[in-house]
């Protein structure tokens, strides 16, 4: 069975394919019918706001997974690959800052396609995750492992802070340890 959906403009479309049996399983935040039978569209669950629930599993698995991983950019560093960290630094931006930045006023934050999150940022934040960025490429492109190092732990500082302000709202709690210990880590 496949599913069209338009996210975002009157052009750009994504196709979907899912089993007939999970149709209804979750609500969807946009979807246009492009084809297929009446009753089976009838099924899905549209709605603009994906639920309390769906944020916060969102909100946890994204942090949770930074955290969990949180040890790659020194294993990173120390085996020379300094192309993957500056990719992953800018990544964790793309991935981790910008979402978190928009849930502050935007509950479709995670549902949003990742290509065009940034484009919804104000212009601070937009600044904000731009200095960020050319921080760390200059830093990987002189090579200066100090730079490498601190904006790393700028970049995981803002995840922090913007996540620990996302818990909060959510109901939530941040692990209280993991932002200091991972900080004190990455100064070693």
């Amino acid at each position: 069975f496949g599913m069209g959906c338009l996210p975002e403009g009157p052009v750009k479309r994504d196709v979907f394919f899912e089993k007939r049996s999970a149709i209804g399983a979750r609500t969807r935040p946009a979807v246009k019918r492009l084809w297929g039978p009446e009753a089976t569209f009838a099924q899905l669950k549209v709605g603009d706001d994906p639920g309390d629930a769906a944020i916060r599993f969102a909100l946890e698995t994204l942090v949770l997974g930074f955290l969990q991983g949180g040890t790659w950019p020194v294993r990173m560093l120390a085996r020379g690959q300094i192309n993957t960290f500056l990719f992953n630094e800018i990544l964790l931006i793309e991935t981790g800052i910008i979402p978190l930045m928009l849930l502050e006023r935007d509950r479709r934050a995670f549902n949003r396609n990742m290509f065009t999150r940034a484009k919804l940022l104000t212009p601070g934040q937009s600044a904000e995750c731009a200095r960020l960025t050319d921080r760390i490429t200059i830093a990987v492109r002189s090579g200066d492992r100090d730079g490498m190092r601190d904006t790393h732990v700028a970049i995981f500082r803002r995840i922090c802070s913007l996540a620990r302000a996302a818990f909060d709202r959510f109901g939530m709690e941040l692990p209280p340890r993991a932002e200091p210990e991972l900080a004190a880590l990455y100064n070693r």
